[in-house]
């Protein structure tokens, strides 16, 4: 029962004594809470248009709407249709995260029980499985993303299907490994002995082992499913409006550059700040969770 309590404590040092750690926490903490309530904020809306607010710089406010109605200002100005980028950067950061969440929850969940029943099975199972795998790896992510997201067409499901595909063989290729290692172990061996069920020593043995490697390659995946998803809808084949993405905001403004230059640089610097906040996370957790360094710390 002290296991999780002191586990919890090491895990609260670590991240005090990591400054690094603290920035990307803060940064995914904001950003999580931005995407969570911003758009639920009063104001302009992501796709409210209003011509006479075209290109606002930011912080300006232009003409009011309508006669004798306040003008409203726009904190990081608007784009050539008028809309509110604060307000698109907040739902763009909804979209974008939302769907690198499920694309990392669905490929954790399939590759890891693809890696650990490989391990488990053995012969030529395992054989046919990893050579699925090699087959996955060998193919280009972005060229397999563009063909399969022009034969069935641009939308959130089939954008989160897509990008699940590359990245379910990593966790399952890793998992695997990870999973040969500890069955030659002493701990799993003595269960074996004694008489544990496959069911049991699955559960509580070796996928209650692998878990901190999954959460590590999950965070370390979140960012680079961030910018697939920005790439692909730059290109067009991602989310389409109504709905924002930072890519399609990207898209929208870089042939505004020479005139704007925040229609296109502020989501640029959203996707900046949010993958360098993740990948500073994921770099603590790493250390913290991965098993090797665990077992050399003797925790």
């Amino acid at each position: 029962m002290r296991s999780r309590p002191r586990r919890a404590t090491i895990l609260w040092k670590s991240l005090r004594r990591d400054r690094a750690a603290v920035v990307g926490l803060v940064i995914v903490g904001l950003w999580l809470a931005m995407a969570l309530f911003g758009p639920l904020l009063k104001g302009a809306k992501p796709g409210q248009q209003d011509l006479g607010r075209s290109l606002l710089p930011p912080g300006g406010s232009g003409e009011a709407s309508s006669p004798g109605a306040a003008a409203a200002r726009a904190w990081l100005g608007t784009d050539q249709l008028g809309r509110d980028i604060a307000a698109r950067v907040l739902q763009g950061a909804r979209t974008s995260l939302l769907i690198a969440f499920q694309v990392v929850l669905i490929a954790a969940a399939l590759g890891s029980f693809v890696g650990v029943f490989a391990a488990e099975a053995g012969g030529w199972v395992d054989e046919v499985l990893m050579r699925l795998v090699d087959i996955q790896l060998g193919v280009p992510a972005i060229l397999l993303a563009i063909t399969l997201l022009a034969m069935i067409g641009a939308s959130i499901g089939n954008l989160v299907l897509v990008l699940v595909l590359p990245s379910w063989v990593i966790f399952a290729r890793v998992v695997r490994s990870e999973v040969l290692r500890l069955r030659e172990l002493e701990f799993v061996q003595a269960a074996r002995a004694l008489g544990a069920r496959r069911g049991r020593i699955l559960t509580r043995h070796l996928l209650a082992n692998v878990t901190g490697l999954i959460v590590v390659i999950g965070t370390l995946e979140l960012s680079s499913i961030i910018i697939f998803e920005s790439a692909l809808s730059f290109l067009g084949l991602g989310v389409r409006p109504p709905d924002v993405s930072w890519g399609a905001m990207l898209s929208d403004g870089r042939e505004m550059l020479t005139v704007a230059w925040w229609p296109a640089t502020l989501p640029g610097i959203a996707i900046t700040v949010t993958v360098m906040g993740v990948n500073l996370l994921g770099d603590w957790l790493r250390d913290v969770l991965d098993p090797r360094a665990n077992a050399r710390r003797g925790a």
